[in-house]
């Protein structure tokens, strides 16, 4: 999927004003965060619609596809924008005026004592509160050890001796793992999601061990980094400011980081619905595996909405060349490959 934003250059000034002013409303803010976290409730709500077996995808008609994605749709722009929102807020507003503060205090303070270092930008944004990211990499690391402590140490091992009906205890601890993270993968849909038994165990093996957040010792740190610089704020008056800015940052991390995760998991059904669609696609000798997820969505909908007919040769050629350049901007083929051609892609 392509992001892009447009801005007026004569209005843009005036818009960013009025973001910025809304930040330090604290009853905008509290605002903002319901309709984030309500925002993950809608989304959820339609995704009990989408299908979820092999046999209900086969069996799913084009007209039930039409009204799936334009369901959620809507519902997917309003749970990605209010995130694009608090992220912004959080990058471009919130954390460079701490930044901006803490500097200003450090730059007069004086070296520090012996063996000490004054609280410093970083000490207000480590985490502090457990997020849907630190539950995933605490379930892959217990898998990983469950691997390890029966000595399985590749996916051949794994799968051979799970086939075999051995480890039983192993066994039960990757169903669970699938259960809960079957559509973890890395954020692009191009991607396969780790929704196979294999996937899971080679990513687990591959996955270094790693120490705990250390939440309860980084809120100390926190803690300590705001009494210190709210004090030091006052000569330049920021020091609501700078507290105002280290709550609210705290909570719209939280928020961005639990989105990463429950964005894979909100458009794992969409994606499988998708994958659907490409295999009649196929079918009609319109596309190769793949290739669907470079049609534009209202292509994808006239797509499903015509089936079983193939795609038009244009939009076949279009969809070639959009793959095709994606190849080329992520390096996964030489440089010397024929280049993309330009597309305007405005609807």
């Amino acid at each position: 999927m392509k992001c892009r934003y447009h801005f007026r250059s004569d209005t843009f000034a005036l818009v960013w004003q009025s973001i910025v002013r809304a930040t330090w409303n604290e009853a905008f803010m509290a605002d903002l965060m319901r309709w984030v976290r309500a925002s993950y409730d809608r989304l959820a709500e339609v995704l009990i619609l989408f299908p979820i077996t092999d046999a209900e995808l086969k069996a799913i008609s084009r007209d039930q596809m039409v009204a799936l994605i334009t369901s959620w749709w809507p519902r997917w722009v309003e749970f990605f924008a209010l995130c694009w929102f608090i992220q912004a807020q959080g990058d471009d507003i919130l954390f460079p005026f701490i930044d901006e503060t803490v500097n200003h205090n450090l730059s007069y303070l004086g070296s520090p004592p012996d063996d000490k270092v004054w609280p410093g930008p970083a000490d207000f944004i480590a985490p502090t509160t457990p997020v849907l990211s630190g539950a995933y990499m605490a379930d892959v690391a217990k898998l990983r050890e469950a691997l390890l402590a029966t000595g399985l140490r590749t996916r051949e091992q794994a799968e051979s001796a799970l086939d075999a009906g051995q480890h039983a205890a192993l066994a039960h601890n990757l169903a669970e793992h699938l259960r809960k993270w079957h559509w973890m993968r890395d954020r692009d849909l191009l991607f396969e999601p780790w929704d196979t038994r294999g996937r899971v165990i080679e990513t687990a093996l591959k996955t270094e061990p790693h120490a705990v957040m250390p939440y309860e010792l980084n809120l100390r740190r926190n803690m300590l980094a705001l009494s210190f610089h709210f004090d030091l704020a006052h000569s330049s008056d920021r020091a609501l400011g700078l507290n105002h800015a280290a709550r609210f940052v705290h909570d719209l991390n939280v928020e961005r980081e639990n989105h990463h995760v429950l964005w894979l998991k909100y458009s794992y059904p969409l994606r499988q619905l998708v994958v659907e669609l490409e295999r009649r696609l196929i079918a009609s000798g319109s596309l190769e595996k793949g290739d669907v997820f470079f049609l534009q969505v209202p292509e994808l909908i006239e797509a499903a909405r015509n089936l079983p007919a193939p795609l038009t040769p244009d939009l076949v050629s279009k969809v070639k060349n959009r793959r095709r350049g994606y190849l080329i901007e992520a390096r996964l083929i030489g440089s010397d490959a024929e280049p993309a051609l330009p597309e305007d892609d405005y609807y």
